[in-house]
């Protein structure tokens, strides 16, 4: 298993408490998402320091995310999640080539 793998497994994990920075709440609000839903779904902040290791780069302009992970049909959630970082990305601040 790849360390990032580990890494997000654990933040999906019960042993990670999962709360929502009040930015990604709000932003989880204005799609209309009840709390019982975000619940649900598993969807949580995490850790800045995090963020580059899930990634598998560093994007020195991002300060927070949130997760979005997809639910395994099997049981517990697939290997492939979607993360919303803050502030947005614009081409101007990703790296050459990207």
């Amino acid at each position: 298993m790849t360390k990032n793998l580990a890494v997000l497994r654990f933040l999906l994990s019960p042993i990670y408490p999962g709360s929502l920075a009040p930015e990604h709440l709000a932003d989880l609000g204005k799609s209309g998402l009840t709390d019982e839903t975000i619940r649900l779904h598993h969807i949580r902040s995490f850790p800045p320091a995090v963020i580059s290791q899930l990634l598998g780069f560093d994007l020195p302009v991002v300060r927070s995310a949130y997760v979005l992970p997809f639910p395994d049909p099997e049981g517990g959630f697939m290997d492939h999640v979607r993360l919303k970082v803050f502030p947005p990305l614009t081409p101007a601040c990703l790296p050459p080539g990207f």
